[in-house]
């Protein structure tokens, strides 16, 4: 658990917003990381992130301050899907 911790400490260190291609990727880089983290067998451990709710929360917080209007067609699509996931384990994990 505290090594899943020291994993993902990047995510301290500051919001990404959609200003360039950079930080679309490093969007999906922390998002692909975390749900390699979390998700184990087609199971989400809801344990970490209820224990870890500052990684969860980083995450959803870069969501509700961008916007996926200026990207393109398969950049949208993989942005939706990677809101979604994230959006349903935090309401999950929020309860």
């Amino acid at each position: 658990m505290i090594s899943r911790f020291i994993l993902f400490s990047f995510f301290i260190l500051g919001n990404s917003f959609f200003t360039n291609a950079q930080d679309l990727t490093s969007f999906f880089q922390k998002t692909n990381h975390f749900l390699k983290i979390v998700v184990h067998d087609g199971q989400v451990d809801y344990t970490f992130v209820k224990n870890n709710k500052n990684i969860i929360n980083e995450l959803t917080n870069i969501i509700a301050t961008t916007s996926p209007d200026n990207l393109s067609p398969s950049e949208r699509k993989a942005y939706l899907i990677n809101a979604y996931n994230l959006l349903v384990i935090k309401s999950i994990a929020d309860r």
